[in-house]
C-alpha cells in the first residue's frame, strides 16, 4: 500500500460514513416536495371535479371516474356511475327539474 492509500483510507471511509448519514435526510426532503406537489395536484384535480358537476361536464366526468365507481348518497342510497353522469348530463343541457349544485365544498 502505498503511504498516500493509508493517509487516504480514513478520510475515505469518514466521508462515506457523512454521505451514509445525510442521505436519509435528502430523501426526506426530496419525499416532502413530492408530497407537497401530490397534495397540489390532488386539490386541483378535487377543483376540477367540482367544477365540472357545476357546469354539467360531462367529458370531465366520464374521464374522471373509474368504471367501478359507486357513490353513496345521504339518504343511504348507492348511485352508479352512469347514474350520476347522467345527472350531470341534464344540468349541463340545463334541466329545470335537476337540482343543480352552486358550489362544492370539501367537508371538514
Amino acid at each position: 500500500m502505498s503511504k498516500f492509500t493509508t493517509v487516504m483510507k480514513p478520510f475515505a471511509a469518514i466521508g462515506l460514513l457523512g454521505l451514509v448519514l445525510t442521505a436519509p435526510g435528502c430523501a426526506h426532503s426530496i419525499g416532502h416536495m413530492d408530497q407537497a406537489q401530490t397534495e397540489k395536484e390532488l386539490v386541483a384535480l378535487h377543483d376540477e371535479w367540482g367544477a365540472a358537476r357545476i357546469s354539467g361536464d360531462v367529458a370531465f366526468l366520464e374521464k374522471f371516474y373509474g368504471q367501478e365507481l359507486r357513490i353513496q348518497v345521504t339518504d343511504g342510497s348507492v348511485v352508479e356511475r352512469k347514474d350520476d353522469i347522467a345527472l350531470f348530463d341534464r344540468v349541463g343541457k340545463g334541466n329545470l327539474e335537476v337540482i343543480k349544485p352552486s358550489y362544492i365544498k370539501e367537508s371538514t
